[in-house]
């Protein structure tokens, strides 16, 4: 992409970003769940953490942010330097992070490199005597919606391994286009990141 069509973008996606927290603080959301991909790592600016960090801070809900493969928790990521606000939980590591809503359970898997492997999955702890839904934030793809000839080198999931791991839903990152299907979700890139992706849903999801 040229130069102006990458600053109509980035423009696009701040739009879109201060909305999303707009939506949440109208709608008394009781989290805000970001599955990965927050930034270009290789790419980000000062004033882009800056820029984040302070719509985050406008939530007054606990925000979960999981890194992905494109954002991954290395020792010079903002996620290790730059000062988040109180409310925003980084989950930055293949090891789960948890987040008590009250009436539901979130729990984080972050990537801190480039991939996570599947045996991660094998690491979150399980259901026990827990009644209340429990959701999975992790940036990954639904390989039940997914073409088989899908390759990537992060996390994939279906169906079956959230019910045998005592998850309710996933709530995912990576696909550009969003899905929502009925045990795992996924919001897309706020706005199509190029005129490729001009087709399918590009938003938040309100679960």
């Amino acid at each position: 992409l040229d130069a102006g069509v990458r600053a109509r973008v980035r423009a696009a996606e701040r739009v879109a970003f201060a909305r999303v927290c707009a939506l949440a603080i109208e709608r008394g959301a009781h989290a805000l769940v970001i599955a990965g991909d927050l930034f270009e790592q290789e790419h980000v600016t000062a004033d882009t953490v800056a820029f984040i960090t302070r719509q985050l801070g406008r939530v007054r809900c606990p925000v979960l942010i999981t890194a992905g493969n494109h954002d991954p928790a290395s020792a010079a990521s903002p996620y290790r330097v730059a000062g988040w606000p109180t409310n925003v939980v980084l989950a930055l590591e293949s090891r789960p992070t948890t987040v008590d809503l009250g009436e539901a359970i979130l729990v984080g898997l972050g990537y801190s490199g480039k991939d996570l492997s599947p045996s991660v999955l094998q690491r979150l702890p399980g259901r026990g005597t827990e009644t209340r839904p429990r959701l999975l934030v992790v940036h990954g793809v639904d390989l039940d919606s997914a073409s088989s000839e899908f390759k990537w080198g992060g996390l994939g999931l279906r169906a079956a391994d959230l019910d045998g791991l005592g998850f309710d839903h996933a709530l995912l990152g990576h696909v550009h286009a969003g899905g929502s299907g009925g045990r795992m979700s996924w919001p897309g890139s706020p706005v199509p990141l190029d005129p490729g992706e001009t087709a399918g849903q590009h938003g938040a999801l309100w679960v």
